[in-house]
């Protein structure tokens, strides 16, 4: 039988050492960020994404 402590800690005794910017990658932040959008709007990025690879491709 293990025994587990719990530790009550406030808002003030924490310090932020990295912010979620440099932990997660832009492509995980996207992700993340699809996973709340209705099929519709994914589909509006999907398409935007596809204009930007078109773009891309013309300049190159």
């Amino acid at each position: 039988m293990e025994t587990i402590g719990v530790e009550t800690v406030y808002p003030h005794q924490l310090e932020l050492v990295q912010t979620a910017s440099e932990t997660v990658s832009v492509r995980g932040h996207l992700l993340s960020l699809l996973d709340e959008l209705s099929a519709e709007k994914v589909a509006e990025v999907r398409d935007f994404a596809e204009f930007l690879q078109q773009k891309q491709t013309r300049l190159v």
